[in-house]
């Protein structure tokens, strides 16, 4: 599937998602540059350090002007971990924003996991909708996976197939049981079980 661009207007909301959106800006190119120049100055500092110890540790006050670029660069090397490269801070394609209806719960304050990416409280804010789950990191950004896309809910372990956030995702259990109410009618369809029912067989191939 191809994406198509988006010039103008807001970002794909809710789902069903109208398919892969190109960011109306190029922003992620120089987030993409930022994080290099970064890391090779880092990294080339180590080195220096370690050729001309003395030397480089009469520059080290330098580190203090370099330091704050270091700690949003850390940020946006942390987006990959979150979301599929291609919906992350270095990625071409705009993620789905929450969809415009009525939130059933919110948890602002929170801690979880999304793929192999932890935080503790306050990180992560947990929005549950009818339509599925919506998710906002401190420092990442938001993400919604629908409901449709939901597998199962096992001990607030949420397991997906929604392209645009890693799976599985870890929330509290206050957060898998409202999930579960919110979207019941949703999980319980003959449509969706038999959707989780091609899922597993494809996986099990």
């Amino acid at each position: 599937m191809t994406a198509r661009h988006q010039s103008e207007g807001p970002r794909p909301t809710g789902w069903p998602s109208p398919g892969p959106v190109e960011k109306a800006h190029k922003r992620y190119l120089l987030y993409r540059l930022f994080a290099l120049v970064v890391a090779g100055g880092w990294n080339g500092f180590g080195l220096w350090y370690l050729i001309e110890p003395e030397r480089a540790r009469l520059s080290s006050w330098a580190l203090v002007f370099f330091i704050p670029l270091l700690l949003p660069a850390i940020g946006i090397a942390l987006s990959p971990f979150v979301f599929p490269f291609r919906y992350s801070s270095f990625g071409a394609l705009e993620r789905t924003t929450f969809p415009n209806e009525p939130p059933h719960s919110q948890f602002p304050w929170s801690y979880g996991r999304v793929g192999t990416f932890s935080a503790t409280v306050p990180f992560f804010h947990w929005t549950v909708f009818e339509s599925g789950l919506g998710v906002s990191i401190l420092g990442q950004g938001k993400a919604f996976v629908p409901a449709e896309t939901i597998e199962t809910i096992d001990r607030g372990v949420v397991t997906h197939r929604c392209p645009e956030v890693h799976s599985p995702i870890v929330v509290p259990p206050n957060v898998a049981e409202a999930l579960r109410v919110a979207c019941r009618t949703t999980l319980e369809s003959p449509k969706h079980r038999a959707a989780r029912a091609t899922s597993a067989t494809h996986d099990s191939h």
